[in-house]
């Protein structure tokens, strides 16, 4: 054998190996390649399904905060309304007619006599024209009595605003 067949020899095997190392490399890099496209796949379907979450989570929320915003200028004109039917009717009430709120002193002074003994009754100076057997006085009020015992410890008040303040404090919060 000679050098120059040796040297072929050398150079076919060492070509032979050259490919094989190659070819490796070639199918660890296709392996690597597909494997990283796998997880680049996997990282950007989980970066959607994130997205997509935070997207609805978000929605969601502003949902929540419009809904609460809606309720709160809802209940807010409907404090409005209320308040405004209030003193329609408080007004309404210091224009009843004479003898409608002449009963209605009377059934006030009624109904404290059922839970006092009425000696003096106070009210304003239209509605004392229909107060009789009692001591009187005048007050300022839009209407109504307030009646007190002999004694003067025990005090009922039925004066119409007070009463349209306890109206108010039962029904507003329905």
């Amino acid at each position: 054998m000679g050098l120059e067949q040796i040297k072929k020899e050398i150079e076919a095997k060492a070509s032979s190996v050259s490919e094989e190392i190659l070819a490796e490399a070639e199918k660890k890099t296709k392996e690597i390649q597909k494997k990283t496209l796998h997880t680049v796949k996997q990282l950007e379907e989980e970066a959607h399904r994130k997205l997509k979450a935070d997207m609805d989570s978000l929605k969601n929320k502003e949902s929540s905060l419009a809904s609460m915003e809606m309720n709160k200028l809802l209940s807010q004109a409907r404090k409005e309304e209320i308040a405004a039917v209030y003193g329609e009717s408080e007004k309404q009430i210091a224009k009843l007619p004479k003898q409608t709120r002449e009963k209605a002193v009377k059934k006030l002074i009624e109904k404290s006599a059922k839970q006092i003994e009425v000696a003096r009754v106070y009210a304003n100076a239209d509605d004392l024209a229909f107060v009789q057997g009692f001591e009187t006085q005048k007050i300022q009020t839009a209407g109504g009595v307030i009646c007190e015992t002999k004694d003067g410890t025990i005090r009922i008040d039925y004066t119409f605003g007070l009463l349209f303040k306890h109206i108010k404090e039962t029904t507003m919060p329905k």
